[in-house]
């Protein structure tokens, strides 16, 4: 759990995952008692456990990486012999009526190849500030909006609700990736606007 919190009657649960359970049922998920979140405490000593817990298996993995390895190799699994199928007898043809005639070319279709737009880093000089993502501040290349209108790059709103829990970044308001809309004329301006740079 990222934030802790107990209810009244002392069960504990991740504040934005409670949050998003009252949100449509107002109820203890436990019990089915009426809960609100008002009545609901922050539980820093668990907090506290967590991290700690955390802090000791990222020390453990930077001092012996090799344990955490082996916890999750796979068994060797036992070669199978599989039968090879037997090499088909070369085709005979007789002589021809028509004689020997030019092979003719293979018709080969020309696919119109698109001009890929190539970025080192989304972190792109001179761009205009409604093509950068709101938590980032760098150049969208995925863009999602928000129910009130921010713009993010999707991964990195991914990566801040799975660390920060379902809280918009500006707003600190809930907010859950399921409400943010990919924005396609969006897009079409930051792609606009990239090949004009290239």
């Amino acid at each position: 759990m990222h934030d802790p919190v107990c209810t009244p009657d002392g069960h504990t649960f991740d504040r934005a995952a409670l949050e998003d359970w009252t949100r449509t049922h107002a109820t203890n998920p436990f019990s089915g008692a009426p809960l609100s979140m008002e009545e609901c405490q922050p539980a820093p000593e668990l907090q506290g456990y967590i991290q700690g817990y955390q802090m000791q298996m990222l020390s453990a993995c930077e001092i012996a990486p090799e344990a955490f390895e082996e916890a999750f190799e796979e068994p060797p699994q036992p070669e199978i012999e599989v039968p090879q199928p037997k090499p088909a007898a070369p085709l005979v043809r007789g002589p021809s009526l028509l004689g020997d005639l030019p092979q003719l070319a293979a018709s080969q279709k020309k696919k119109k190849e698109k001009s890929k737009i190539r970025i080192e880093s989304r972190s792109v000089v001179e761009c205009p500030d409604e093509m950068r993502c709101s938590i980032d501040g760098k150049v969208m290349t995925n863009p999602v909006r928000s129910p009130l209108g921010h713009y993010f790059e999707k991964k990195t709103l991914e990566r801040w609700v799975t660390s920060c829990g379902s809280v918009c970044p500006i707003t600190s308001k809930p907010l859950r990736l399921d409400e943010c809309t990919p924005d396609a004329e969006m897009k079409k301006r930051i792609i606009k606007f990239l090949k004009n740079q290239q």
